[in-house]
């Protein structure tokens, strides 16, 4: 095996062919890969800078010069693409240059061998199938190009941007052909199998926050590299913690930007904050590490805020993380005396009461990511002040519907005493209800939550799972309904030490009760109640039931806020969100943090669909041919006999029908094209939305009740 660092000049002239084999995967980088290439090649071409691409495998085919492509065929594809476009231009006199030579060097070096064979066999590129079909396709002179091949788009969109370049072509096309890459060629007797596996799976790969760390060190002298490192970087890892820095500048960035990177795309997201946020490098190390103490805070749940360190205990037993970006910014508010001590602990028990409710009226999870990092540019935006912190979030928490709504009182308590709370899938959350029952109002507090989680305590059915005779009896001629509908319910579950468990058995209520251990020996407050009942039926059942409920009613209190709204505030709805569009006016919006100039549903729809059509247009042509399979042939169409809006030369859209119907087109298509619907946000009148809060609220609950009555 040789490996060795080349510049694709060097690559390219001394190989026939690139064959791709045929248990290689099809083409597939999209736009905004081949966007962050040209980017790349443009900085590389105006530092005058090498630029490194990566890395391919080959083994040889035959000792003909030609090679197979073991690892690296979507680079040396879209790589291909972009001198394809270079040479087409070239040709064609569409770039200024002065070398007329220049074209027939890329056709010769990258393109196509100078003799032997068809036309098409001298193409150095082999490919796949039907992307060998789109490749050979554009070395026709009479060719027609197909807006739903990722191959044609991209060779397209190398066409625009070379057209639109400020850069000298020239030294444009020297920073191509220095592009340099790692060529590792396998030898006959190498395995290509076991060395491409090492390769990919050896050592441990580099975290999203090495990768920053790099970025922020490498380019400074030794001497600047120790002081940020000991200043900044140190201190930041330090408050993170198991290797979390990745996690905590996810979370920076969500709180930062509004927009949520995937955890595999932290670097790059965090490279083009650096580069666009317009501040000091230094500047964004210092609030990268007041935020990496509040991170720290909230991970110890150690704000010196007793009612904020006892909220984020409990939100941390229910295993929520998603609150980060808010939490680290109420800690940081708190600490720099932004708001006060009341303030950071009020808003982390209005945090809690909404998580657990959610949890309870098993509320989907999917939009939280969202909510909680625009949740602090939420509250500030109302009057841009600070003050009356923890009632402005309150009010935008109650005017959040759908999925992301606060469950009202009626919801809350419905689901809390008939929800099956002994499933597994929420066995955490039911010991973390009696954690907290057993310790609210009283300084004598038990370790209830870590007894449970070591195993000491364990949950207890009080009328057993599995009825003896006597338990039959006693329940009456009703005991097999009463028992299939109460025994999992929180009214007939409570704690007892694990080792009285396998004592209380299936035994009558009357000796689980008095016996050694039982019911009226236990030093639980949860058992006081039981401990005082004669016999247990459905009678105890319901009327416990409605004692925890009250409780858990006081315990996490639905939210009340005298904060009031102005004709000119709005509310942000995302496409993910559960809303009535019907006589709503559109304000503003925004796709992926790119504002829409639009303030008319009509004309949103059209420009979002053009945007889609920017980020991919093979993609939404595919769903305009495919249109009448998907249902959405009402909207979309390749033609404009309907009087529809054009979107591209093939592709047309109709917005005559109502807004509800517009956004559920819309919902449709950025589901098909497998577009995140988060990144839709539309800004519309909370006047009307705050009028018109608790009917809306009423007409879901209402849904919802009868779907699961």
């Amino acid at each position: 095996m040789k490996g060795e660092s080349r510049q694709i000049k060097e690559v390219f002239p001394i190989t026939r062919h690139f064959i791709i084999p045929i248990y290689q995967r099809r083409y597939s980088w999209k736009k905004n890969q081949c966007e962050r290439l040209f980017n790349d090649i443009e900085d590389a071409c105006r530092n005058h800078r090498s630029h490194f691409i990566g890395c391919i495998i080959t083994v040889s085919d035959g000792g003909m010069g030609d090679y197979q492509v073991i690892d690296g065929q979507q680079r040396i594809t879209t790589i291909s693409l972009l001198l394809k476009a270079f040479y087409d231009l070239l040709k064609n006199r569409e770039l200024d240059i002065n070398d007329d030579a220049l074209a027939d060097e890329i056709r010769d070096d990258f393109l196509k061998l100078r003799r032997g064979g068809t036309d098409q066999e001298r193409i150095r590129l082999n490919l796949l199938n039907e992307d060998k079909t789109e490749y050979f396709q554009l070395f026709d002179e009479e060719r027609i190009l197909s807006e739903d091949s990722i191959i044609h788009s991209n060779y397209n969109y190398f066409v625009s941007r070379l057209k639109e370049t400020s850069l000298d072509i020239e030294k444009l096309y020297d920073t191509i052909q220095g592009l340099q890459l790692v060529a590792i060629t396998i030898e006959q007797n190498d395995n290509p199998q076991l060395i491409f596996e090492s390769l990919n799976s050896t050592g441990l790969a580099l975290t999203e926050g090495d990768k920053i760390r790099n970025f922020i060190l490498m380019g400074l002298s030794s001497t600047e590299q120790v002081r940020y490192y000991n200043e900044y970087w140190s201190r930041i890892e330090k408050d993170c913690g198991n290797d979390d820095t990745s996690g905590f500048i996810r979370d920076y960035l969500s709180l930062k930007t509004q927009k949520i990177p995937n955890i595999k795309n932290v670097y790059q997201d965090f490279r083009k904050y650096w580069d666009t946020c317009e501040k000091a490098p230094e500047t964004i190390l210092t609030d990268l590490r007041t935020y990496s103490h509040a991170y720290n805070k909230l991970l110890c749940a150690s704000t010196g805020i007793k009612l904020a360190d006892d909220a984020i205990t409990g939100l941390t037993h229910l295993e929520t993380t998603v609150i980060r970006p808010f939490a680290i910014e109420v800690i940081k508010l708190g600490a720099e005396g932004t708001i006060s001590t009341e303030e950071v602990g009020r808003s982390f028990s209005i945090i809690e009461d909404y998580i657990f409710r959610r949890v309870i009226c098993a509320l989907p999870s999917h939009g939280l990511n969202k909510i909680f990092s625009t949740l602090a540019n939420d509250i500030r935006k109302l009057d841009g002040t600070y003050a009356v912190y923890s009632d402005k979030l309150s009010f935008v928490l109650l005017r959040k519907q759908g999925s992301g709504r606060f469950p009202s009182d009626e919801e809350f308590e419905t689901e809390l005493k008939n929800r099956n709370l002994y499933d597994s899938t929420v066995r955490r959350v039911i010991w973390y209800i009696f954690s907290r029952l057993e310790n609210e109002g009283t300084l004598e507090t038990k370790d209830v939550w870590n007894h449970l989680e070591k195993g000491e305590y364990s949950i207890e059915h009080i009328m057993p799972q599995s009825l003896s005779d006597t338990w039959k009896s006693d329940l009456g001629e009703d005991w097999e309904i009463i028992h299939e509908t109460w025994k999992n319910r929180f009214a007939n579950l409570t704690v007892v030490a694990s080792p009285y468990n396998s004592m209380f058995s299936n035994n009558t209520f009357a000796k689980k009760r008095d016996m050694d251990h039982g019911f009226k020996d236990s030093g639980l407050r949860v058992n006081q109640y039981i401990a005082t009942k004669e016999k247990w039926g459905i009678e105890e059942l319901e009327e416990r039931s409605k004692i925890l409920a009250d409780k858990a009613l006081s315990i996490w209190p639905g939210l009340v806020t005298s904060y009031q709204v102005t004709e000119e505030d709005s509310i942000q709805v995302s496409l993910d969100d559960e809303f009535d569009f019907t006589g709503r006016s559109l304000l503003s919006a925004s796709f992926n943090g790119t504002p829409i100039n639009a303030t008319v549903w009509s004309d949103f729809v059209e420009i979002v669909c053009k945007m889609i059509y920017e980020m991919d247009p093979s993609g939404l042509a595919r769903v305009a041919k495919e249109a009448e399979s998907t249902g959405l042939d009402a909207f979309l169409s390749v033609s404009d006999a309907d009087h529809g809006r054009r979107i591209s030369d093939f592709i047309f859209v109709r917005t005559d029908c109502n807004t509800n119907r517009k956004l559920w087109f819309i919902r449709h298509l950025f589901e098909f094209m497998r577009l995140d619907q988060s990144s839709l946000v539309m800004n519309i009148s909370a006047a009307d939305a705050i009028e018109n809060y608790a009917d809306t609220n009423r007409r879901l609950w209402g849904l919802y009740h009868s779907k699961t009555c």
